[in-house]
């Protein structure tokens, strides 16, 4: 008995694309919809993603022969494989519901190796597999188009990079949102159920931080609708990181429902935000503490020689919780 050529390609589309939360959106935005191919640009602006970054994913999706790329009127698209688009609904539930992508990987594993020896089950005996606990980030950018540009994009991919590296890898998943608006907000804390929530992006002098409007321009989120946000949805968030200039004030309001918040006292520059952010992040993963993890990212940046801006950079406790002895993990 061998195993059947549609679960082997599905549980091979499953395998790339679950290894990355940007691969998931990329094919999904490419199988969306009758579009017979699209561009890096067009999923760009669907996705939230820089369009390099489209890029980098597409390459390794048509490497796997899970999507095709071809040059329409001198264009670069990227187009369905028949096959995968017939299937495009099964394989998305299996990349994001964990319990029915393991128990589809246990089927097609005992299918695949049924010829070569006996199977013996003892009906009695527990599973000892190890069940990950996907410690979720949910990592929101803005970078408005009226605004300075930041490198969101390249802090995001040393935070992936970072935790790639670390003790915990597989316990922790790094779930990417680009340009989100005010009306964003709510939707992906529900949609996503995050345990620790970043944001990466502008504060203003008035000590807020900026999302966009649906056009794309810069919109200052009150402190009080921020505060009311966390209070509605803090059941599954144990930590928020305000990764943004003159946050502190905010991230103060968010304490008070929030047990572990991140925020800047002042203006920090581009570099530093992006180190102590990787350096926290490994940390995390490697099982320390959160006030270990955070001494971590401070003295990264004091590593990268941006000596000062370690000090604007401040971890709150919410009811004297002690961080020394608190883990995500």
């Amino acid at each position: 008995m061998t195993l059947d050529s549609t679960d082997a390609r599905i549980k091979h589309a499953v395998e790339v694309i679950g290894r990355s939360e940007d691969r998931r959106k990329v094919f999904e935005e490419i199988y969306f919809g009758k579009s017979k191919g699209k561009t890096a640009k067009e999923i760009a602006f669907e996705v939230g993603i820089g369009e390099k970054r489209v890029n980098e994913v597409a390459l390794v999706l048509s490497r796997a022969k899970i999507i095709e790329k071809k040059r329409v009127n001198h264009r670069l698209v990227y187009i369905k494989d028949e096959f995968f688009y017939t299937h495009k609904a099964r394989i998305l539930r299996l990349v994001t519901d964990e319990a029915a992508r393991e128990k589809f990987l246990d089927i097609v594993k005992t299918d695949a190796n049924i010829s070569k020896a006996p199977i013996v089950i003892n009906r009695t005996q527990k599973s000892t597999k190890k069940k990950l606990r996907n410690i979720k980030i949910l990592f929101l950018t803005a970078n408005p188009r009226n605004s300075t540009r930041l490198r969101l994009d390249e802090e995001a991919k040393e935070i992936e990079n970072r935790i790639a590296l670390a003790q915990k890898k597989d316990e922790f998943l790094l779930i990417k949102k680009g340009a989100v608006r005010t009306s964003d907000l709510q939707l992906y804390l529900n949609q996503e159920k995050p345990v620790i929530v970043h944001f990466s992006g502008h504060g203003s002098e008035e000590k807020r931080i900026v999302l966009e409007d649906n056009l794309g321009n810069a919109v200052e989120v009150s402190t009080e609708a921020l505060e009311r946000v966390f209070q509605a949805l803090k059941d599954n968030i144990r930590c928020v990181v305000l990764n943004a200039c003159f946050s502190l004030e905010q991230a103060k309001a968010i304490n008070q429902n929030i047990d572990f918040v991140i925020g800047m006292s002042d203006s920090i520059n581009d570099s530093a935000a992006i180190v102590f952010s990787y350096a926290f992040y490994l940390a995390l993963a490697s099982g320390r503490s959160i006030k270990n993890s955070f001494d971590q990212g401070l003295a990264e940046i004091l590593l990268a020689g941006q000596t000062g801006e370690d000090k604007k950079v401040n971890l709150l406790c919410r009811d004297n919780l002690d961080a020394t002895k608190a883990f995500v993990l």
